[in-house]
């Protein structure tokens, strides 16, 4: 069986729009993706962007902590919400029963000062947000865990002052 000619993604250029973001207004993405795409078919879809489904027990609190991390959220009806911020989308569904303890959701969050992130999110006082630390691979890294129980890792590459 024969495939068809691979071709970048980045040529097709419609991945570069900007796309508002439904409830706050605020663009989604960068205009230049940060690393080049990878091959698809012609015909494929190309990706446009990734929203981690978190569960939370509690909507009110889950868009109080949020917000005190700098986030737009928009709660749904049904028990659905969304909190955006730079481009980032997170996606909440209300899970009344909550087993205390059970690791949750998790993503990880590039961003481009790790440092400014980690002081900002510690003077929000919400969650806990761990020290941070090098893990040995050029990041300079944290984690943060919402009262769900939810992680948020987030890091930028190492400076070499």
């Amino acid at each position: 069986m024969e495939l068809p000619l691979r071709r970048p993604v980045e040529q097709d250029g419609a991945h570069h729009r900007q796309h508002p973001d439904d409830e706050a207004g605020a663009e989604q993405g960068p205009e230049e993706p940060a690393h080049p795409t990878t091959v698809a078919f012609p015909g494929m879809a190309s990706l446009q962007s990734v929203a981690p489904i978190f569960p939370t027990a509690d909507m009110d609190a889950m868009r109080a902590h949020y917000e005190a991390l700098g986030f737009t959220v928009h709660v749904h009806g049904s028990g659905y919400g969304t909190a955006s911020r730079d481009g980032i989308r997170l996606h909440f569904k209300m899970v009344r029963d909550l087993a205390p303890g059970v690791e949750r959701g998790a993503a990880y969050l590039a961003v481009d000062d790790a440092d400014a992130l980690h002081s900002e999110w510690r003077a929000a006082a919400v969650g806990e947000t761990s020290d941070l630390f090098d893990p040995g691979f050029g990041v300079w890294e944290a984690a943060h865990t919402d009262p769900d129980g939810n992680l948020l890792r987030f890091g930028s590459p190492l400076r070499r002052d």
